[in-house]
């Protein structure tokens, strides 16, 4: 036997034996960023979608290999020599062009802007318990996602930092669930993200069909102040009711920081 066809059959007993759901679930978290049930949900939204040959690899094992490797951002090779989901490294890439689509396919349900007033009413009571007034439906911030030195439009992608990214715009509410998210190259500022999107449009619509109610966001102070966005107040004194409101705007507004950390694992 060759010692390629050796390494495939020491890959396949591998495999056989793997069951990634069974090592428990903070090591599970640590390995994949979500909880087995987690994994186990977006799994069953998109396993019609992967192959399943009784021959090749189990469609949980190619789902939860390209997890970890986004998780862990690895590369190839090492993601797919790991003993819990053991292949080659051109068959792991195949995997990846499978699973990231089918993930993505699945975006509009669960990243979502409240569409009744019913939903928006739930997700605004949350930010009026924290702000002590209504009207908020969303904390936004933009973060930065390193990316390899794209081929096409180099400078575009190179941030204030001087490394190659993108720029994603994240809104969320008390719960830390996202509602909308736009990304954009790195060199794109977040105020100008904003400012074309199609959430801000959003907002805009609704204050015009619902005369009298407030509709905004809050966010830091890179934003500028709005009919639809609140900012803190700069260099309001404190105690004073300038300065109660904007403690109360930034106190709230780090939920999306530590949406987009949960996000990053940071």
């Amino acid at each position: 036997m060759s010692c390629r066809n050796v390494l495939m059959v020491r890959r396949r007993l591998l495999r056989d034996t793997s069951n990634p759901f069974m090592i428990g679930d903070e090591t599970f978290r640590l390995e994949y960023r979500m909880y087995p049930w987690m994994a186990i949900e977006l799994f069953n939204g998109i396993a019609h979608a992967l192959p399943n040959h009784y021959a090749g690899v189990p469609a949980d094992l190619q789902f939860l290999s390209v997890v970890g490797f986004l998780a862990s951002g690895s590369y190839q090779k090492s993601c797919a020599n790991d003993q819990e989901h053991a292949m080659s490294q051109p068959t792991f890439s195949k995997y990846i062009h499978l699973v990231i689509p089918a993930v993505n396919s699945l975006r509009r349900r669960f990243i979502r802007f409240p569409r009744s007033r019913e939903e928006r009413q739930a997700v605004q009571i949350g930010f009026q318990e924290c702000l002590g007034f209504e009207g908020v439906y969303g904390a936004i911030d933009c973060t930065s996602i390193k990316i390899f030195t794209p081929s096409e439009d180099e400078a575009a992608y190179v941030d204030r930092e001087n490394n190659h990214s993108l720029n994603m715009q994240i809104i969320c509410d008390t719960n830390y669930r996202i509602l909308a998210i736009r990304i954009c190259n790195g060199r794109t500022h977040d105020q100008f993200i904003w400012l074309h999107s199609k959430i801000r449009d959003r907002l805009y619509r609704l204050l015009a069909e619902n005369p009298g109610e407030r509709f905004c966001f809050i966010a830091d102070e890179g934003y500028t102040e709005s009919r639809v966005l609140l900012i803190a107040v700069r260099n309001a004194i404190n105690n004073s009711p300038e300065g109660e409101y904007s403690e109360a705007i930034r106190g709230t507004r780090c939920m999306v920081e530590q949406t987009i950390g949960m996000l990053k694992g940071t």
